[in-house]
């Protein structure tokens, strides 16, 4: 009985502590990071991957898992951009030259699931589709992501001097996702929620960067600051 009461204190479910968490974590040695947006935290919360140039000027994809002490390489990622995850946490998508692939988190084949001209971000939902922004002009595209030909995703607003969509993020129910609208009449980026469902959009501020949402908050760049703001994903 002693023994069996052991156990089970030994294998009893812990509480997740609350609070924030605070660490270092250290790139390669000879990596650094090329630019923004390629650092992105798994959905699970297990993982980080990000894409670094070694000091031969090669770009790759890395993951580093938080129980772990070092990162690791995925193969056949070179030229890897604008890492994201797949919902389970266990794919990760990216840009590579003119392509938007995936692999595994812990390698394997690379697949490419389309043609792109130049990734500026995308997001993967949990019913299997990935919206992407394939150039430096134009809507957001959508396309599922074992692979196909993509469809637009968003309305461009050329009356009012939209240009470019980029930086989606898709909300919980796997059918909305926040973009950023570059041109218009914004001093930086106009932040909106569209939809898999219609075109209908609603424009929540102005920001100055993508925008990511989680436990009830948007978090997001405006004026060189990191702000959070509530955010109530079901209205």
């Amino acid at each position: 009985l002693v023994a069996a009461a052991g156990a089970w204190w030994a294998l009893r479910p812990r509480p997740v502590p609350e609070g924030g968490l605070q660490f270092t974590l250290p790139l390669p040695a000879g990596e650094h990071l090329p630019q923004f947006a390629n650092v992105v935290v798994s959905p699970d919360g297990r993982s980080v991957a990000f894409a670094s140039v070694d000091s031969l000027g090669i770009q790759a994809l890395w993951v580093r898992r938080f129980d772990s002490l070092a990162s690791v390489r995925l193969p056949g990622t070179e030229g890897a951009q604008y890492p994201f995850w797949s919902p389970d946490s266990r794919q990760i998508g990216f840009f590579s030259g003119r392509r938007l692939a995936r692999v595994g988190v812990d390698g394997g084949p690379v697949a490419t699931v389309c043609e792109i001209e130049l990734g500026r971000g995308a997001s993967w939902s949990r019913g299997g589709t990935i919206v992407f922004a394939g150039s430096s002009e134009g809507p957001l595209l959508r396309v599922p992501a074992v692979g196909g030909a993509p469809v637009p995703a968003t309305p461009l607003d050329t009356l009012n001097g939209e240009t470019s969509h980029r930086w989606p993020f898709f909300l919980p129910d796997g059918r909305h996702f926040l973009y950023a609208a570059i041109g218009g009449n914004w001093q930086t980026f106009g932040l909106f929620v569209g939809s898999l469902d219609s075109d209908r959009r609603v424009f929540l501020g102005e920001v100055g960067s993508g925008a990511a949402y989680t436990s009830g908050l948007l978090v997001y760049l405006l004026n060189g600051t990191l702000e959070a703001r509530p955010f109530d994903a079901h209205r």
